[in-house]
């Protein structure tokens, strides 16, 4: 239930928050109990969210390993809820390390589990609404968990990146319905997908990540080389926005969305190397080769993804 690659993508907004915060080059224990309750927090709403939607799971994603419930898994409702209520008293128990604001922050992402998974409110039945709530999960703890550890009073600067991240991961997340789309439309899930079709969705999505550039693009305005690097990856991702926007082949709809998911981990990898850079004795030479290799590789691990996602053993579509 832990879903190790979402925590992956988790810990690397963790990561950020850290890193923009830590500012004396030390390694803090907290850093790692400051983790713990976000990922019993995550694994307690995986678990509310697999009980509220098992029966549209049974038809979108019936073959998840990660899911359970839905493929036939040797589990029942009992234990997940058992899973559920064990996961949502550790994180708020292991809070209790990060003071009074960690405990707030773990509060309120218990509430929203469950408002966000059941009645009345229901927020991923309800449109636009979930994908505004889930970049609370995914960024805004993990983001301000990972630099309050280390005390410091959040500054224009620290804001305008968190907000550029939420905003980005708007862009990626609304494009998760795609898959979903079959049971959604059987159960009268109206999500935003369903609600305006594809068209609008890319619009929508190609709108944050157009602010995302502008904020970012703002935050390294001290570093130009950043924001140069930064231009081709959003092009990018524009374009495969377009693309999907006219693709109706489910398939290849998936492939446009990892790709576009892919190119968001690169680009928060990129703000990452930022910071950890800054805190470094380096010159700009050594800075930019530095960047200039971490883009490389992933690059090539996002070429290697196409060619998995794109083609088949024999090289054809």
């Amino acid at each position: 239930m832990s879903r190790p690659r979402t925590l992956l993508m988790i810990l690397l907004f963790y990561t950020i928050g850290d890193a923009i915060g830590n500012t004396t080059n030390t390694y803090d224990p907290l850093f790692i109990l400051g983790f713990l309750p976000i990922v019993l927090s995550y694994i307690n709403a995986a678990c509310l969210n697999d009980l509220s939607d098992e029966e549209i799971d049974k038809i979108n994603l019936k073959h998840d390993p990660e899911r359970p419930l839905a493929n036939g898994k040797k589990t029942s409702r009992t234990a997940i809820f058992i899973l559920a209520i064990i996961s949502g008293v550790a994180a708020l128990s292991t809070s209790y390390f990060l003071g009074a604001t960690g405990i707030l922050f773990v509060i309120s992402s218990l509430i929203l589990n469950i408002v966000y998974s059941f009645p009345p409110l229901q927020l991923s039945h309800r449109g636009m609404l979930a994908p505004l709530t889930l970049p609370y999960f995914y960024i805004f703890i993990p983001f301000f968990m990972g630099f309050m550890i280390h005390n410091i009073p959040v500054t224009r600067e620290v804001l305008t990146l968190a907000v550029a991240l939420y905003i980005g991961f708007i862009g990626r997340i609304i494009l998760k319905d795609y898959r979903d789309v079959t049971g959604d439309k059987q159960f009268g899930k109206m999500t935003f997908l369903i609600r305006h079709g594809s068209v609008a969705t890319c619009i929508v999505a190609a709108a944050c990540w157009v602010i995302f550039d502008v904020l970012v693009s703002y935050y390294f305005v001290s570093k130009p080389m950043y924001i140069v690097y930064l231009q081709p990856y959003i092009a990018v991702t524009l374009y495969l926005l377009y693309l999907l926007s006219r693709t109706p082949n489910l398939k290849m709809q998936l492939n446009h969305i990892s790709m576009i998911g892919r190119f968001g981990n690169m680009l928060a990898l990129l703000i990452l190397t930022y910071i950890t850079l800054s805190h470094l004795p380096y010159t700009e030479g050594i800075n930019s080769v530095i960047i200039t290799i971490v883009m490389g590789i992933y690059l090539y691990i996002i070429y290697q993804t196409y060619s998995l996602l794109y083609y088949s053993g024999n090289g054809k579509p």
